[in-house]
């Protein structure tokens, strides 16, 4: 049993390794629009359980409607062959992504400076691998 375990860890880490990094301006887009969905759910736990306020989630919201613009805006600019605009607003998008991870998680702890102390700003950290953002 315990073999079997071991077999199918090693099985699914080689399915993880395997995952490409976004080549594309259309494949970041699509990384960068999950992300987003993913925060959306985070931020909605969080608030069912109580775990961040209405007021801490109506600041984010207006986050969400930021990076949301950005997306619109990526994704006009990636109709347009050879414009290095998309490639610029994915990057911002990078940078803003990374910025709402941390205030979700600064408002979670409640902490009132969101990015104070954050993992996430100053590390090196990228959240479309390739956009250009480090």
């Amino acid at each position: 049993m315990k073999t079997l375990l071991i077999g199918i860890m090693f099985a699914f880490l080689g399915a993880c390794a395997s995952i490409q990094t976004p080549q594309t301006n259309g494949e970041r887009l699509a990384y960068a629009e999950a992300t987003l969905a993913g925060l959306h759910r985070s931020a909605a736990r969080l608030r069912e359980g109580d775990s961040i306020s209405h007021d801490q989630l109506e600041s984010l919201l207006v986050e969400f409607d930021n990076v949301e613009n950005l997306l619109r805006l990526a994704r006009i600019a990636t109709i347009q062959p050879g414009d290095d605009t998309a490639a610029a607003r994915i990057a911002q998008i990078s940078i803003a992504l990374v910025n709402l991870q941390s205030k979700l998680s600064a408002a979670q702890q409640g902490r009132t400076d969101p990015l104070k102390n954050s993992p996430a700003i100053g590390s090196g950290a990228t959240v479309i691998k390739g956009a250009g953002v480090q």
